[in-house]
C-alpha cells in the first residue's frame, strides 16, 4: 500500500489544503532497488520476478480538504472496475492518468451572463490517495499451501494415532 500525501496544513492560511499536484505512478514496478539487498548491493537469491509488483487498486479522493468523496478503481481478473458507492461499472485502464494523476485539466464552463462557453485550465480535484500494489510472484502462496497441507496432514495423522491408542 502506497499512501500519497494529498492533504497538508497551510500555516499562512491557517487551514487544511488539498494537494492536487500531478503525480504519475506506474502500473507495475520492481521494488528491488528499494530493499536492503538492493540498497547495499547484497547478494540476493530470490527467484526471478520476486520483487515485481503490479497496480491492483486505486483509492481516489474527489473534492477539497474539508469535503469530498472517496471511490476506488480495482483490477479484477476480467479487467478494471470503478466502485463508487452502490455503482460498479467497467473502467478503462487507459483512463487512469486522467482520473488519478491530478494536476491541471481543461474545463468548459458556460457563462450565462455573456451567453458563451469558456474553456479554463483548473486544478483537477480527482486524484489518487492510496495505491495498492500486489506482488506478481506467487511462490509464497504455493509455499503457504504446502505448509498448511503439511500441517493438516500432521494433525490428521496425530488424530488417527490417538484414536488407535484408545
Amino acid at each position: 500500500i502506497v499512501h500519497l500525501k494529498r492533504f497538508d496544513f497551510d500555516f499562512d492560511l491557517n487551514r487544511k489544503v488539498k494537494l492536487n499536484d500531478r503525480l504519475e505512478f506506474p502500473l507495475s514496478f520492481n521494488i528491488y532497488s528499494h530493499t536492503k539487498q538492493g540498497v547495499y548491493n547484497e547478494r540476493d537469491e530470490s527467484p526471478p520476478g520476486y520483487y515485481d509488483y503490479e497496480l491492483t487498486g486505486i483509492l481516489v479522493h474527489s473534492g477539497q480538504a474539508d469535503a469530498g468523496h472517496y471511490y476506488s478503481f480495482i483490477r479484477c481478473p476480467n479487467g478494471w472496475f470503478e466502485f463508487n458507492d452502490t455503482m460498479v461499472k467497467p473502467f478503462d485502464e487507459a483512463n487512469i492518468p486522467a482520473e488519478c494523476f491530478g494536476g491541471m485539466e481543461e474545463v468548459t464552463q458556460y457563462d450565462p451572463r455573456r451567453g458563451i462557453s469558456q474553456t479554463k485550465e483548473l486544478p483537477c480535484i480527482r486524484n489518487a490517495y492510496l495505491l495498492l500494489y500486489t506482488r506478481k510472484w506467487k511462490g509464497d502462496v504455493l509455499l503457504k499451501r504446502q505448509v498448511s497441507l503439511g500441517t493438516a496432514t500432521t494433525i490428521l495423522q496425530k488424530q488417527a494415532e490417538e484414536a488407535e491408542e484408545q
